[in-house]
C-alpha cells in the first residue's frame, strides 16, 4: 500500500498557520478581561497603537526597507485590509462582552465557510474533496463546542458571525496584497492603518481614556503575542497555502482559547467542549494532509 505523498510547502504552511493560532488565541482571553473595564473602542485603539510601535521596531531591524516603495502598488489592498481587520476586531470585542472569550472565538470561526466561498469566486481557488471534508470536521467541532440553544439566538452570536465575515474579507485581501510584499512589511502597514481607523472610531463613538497600569501592561503584552507574533506567522503561512485552508486551520484558536481559559480563568472545559476540540483538531489534520 502506497501512502500519499506530502507537499512540503503546504505542510510547512499549515504548521506555521497552526503555530500562529497559539499566539492569536491570547486575543480572546485577555480582551475578555479588558472588556470588563474598558470600552471596545478604547481597547481596539490602544491594542493596535501598541502593536504598531512594536511592529515598527521589528521592521526597523528585520524588515526590507526597499519594500516600502512597493506599498504604493497595493495601497488600496492595505487600506481595505486595515479597515476590514479593524471592524472585525471591534465587533469581536462586542461578541466577547456578550459571550465571553472562548465562546466568541467559536462563533467567528464560522468564517471558514465564508472564506471557502469567497476564495472560490474571488481567487478561483477550488478546494479538493479532502480539504472540504476537513472543513466539515472543523465546522462540526465548532458547532459541538458551541452547543448551547441560548447562544444561537443571542446578540453575541450575531456579532461573532459579522466579525467572521470581516475576518474572511481581510484574508482574501491579504492573499492578494501579500504576493509582492513580505509578511513583516504587510503586517506593519496593516496595523498602522488599523490604528488610524481605530482612533477615528474611538473619537466618534467612545470617550477616550488613559488605561491604568495593569490595563496598559496587558495592552502591551497581548498585542505582542497576537497582533505581532501571531499575525506575522499567519501571513507567512498564508503565502504557502490557500486562503480557505489557512482560515480553517486558524479555527484552532478556539481550542487554544478554551485551554487558556482552563489554565488562567475558568477551569476544566466541559466534556462537550473537549469533544468539539478533538473534532476540530481532526479537521485540521485532514486539511494538512494535502497530496502533491
Amino acid at each position: 500500500m502506497n501512502f500519499p505523498a506530502f507537499n512540503k510547502q503546504n505542510l510547512t504552511g499549515c504548521l506555521i498557520a497552526l503555530a500562529s493560532t497559539a499566539f492569536g488565541a491570547t486575543f480572546w482571553i485577555i480582551r475578555n478581561s479588558l472588556a470588563e473595564t474598558l470600552s471596545p473602542e478604547v481597547i481596539n485603539f490602544y491594542w493596535f497603537f501598541n502593536a504598531t510601535i512594536m511592529l515598527g521596531i521589528v521592521f526597523l531591524f528585520f524588515g526590507n526597507k526597499s519594500e516600502l516603495k512597493n506599498l504604493g502598488q497595493v495601497k488600496w489592498h492595505l487600506i481595505l485590509l486595515g479597515f476590514f481587520n479593524m471592524l472585525a476586531s471591534l465587533i469581536s470585542i462586542y461578541a466577547i462582552k456578550f459571550l465571553g472569550g472562548p465562546v466568541s472565538s467559536v462563533t467567528t470561526q464560522f468564517s471558514i465557510v465564508i472564506s471557502f466561498v469567497l476564495a472560490l469566486f474571488l481567487l478561483r481557488e477550488k478546494p479538493k474533496l479532502i480539504q472540504v471534508l476537513g472543513a466539515v470536521f472543523v465546522i462540526a467541532g465548532i458547532t459541538v463546542i458551541n452547543f448551547d440553544p441560548e447562544i444561537f439566538l443571542s446578540i453575541g452570536l450575531f456579532a461573532g458571525l459579522v466579525a467572521g465575515l470581516f475576518y474572511s474579507l481581510s484574508y482574501i485581501v491579504a492573499k492578494k496584497a501579500s504576493f509582492n510584499v513580505s509578511p513583516i512589511t504587510i503586517n506593519f502597514a496593516r496595523t498602522a492603518i488599523m490604528t488610524v481607523f481605530a482612533f477615528i472610531v474611538m473619537l466618534v463613538f467612545s470617550k477616550p481614556v488613559i488605561p491604568n497600569f495593569n490595563e496598559l501592561l496587558w495592552l502591551i503584552v497581548a498585542p505582542l503575542m497576537s497582533a505581532v507574533i501571531g499575525t506575522t506567522l499567519f501571513y507567512k503561512g498564508l503565502k504557502m497555502i490557500k486562503v480557505g485552508y489557512a482560515n480553517a486551520i486558524k479555527a484552532n484558536e478556539t481550542t487554544f482559547a478554551i485551554f487558556y481559559s482552563f489554565i488562567f480563568f475558568i477551569g476544566l472545559p466541559s466534556q462537550i467542549a473537549l469533544i468539539g476540540c478533538a473534532i476540530t483538531i481532526i479537521g485540521v489534520i485532514i486539511i494538512a494532509l494535502e497530496r502533491n
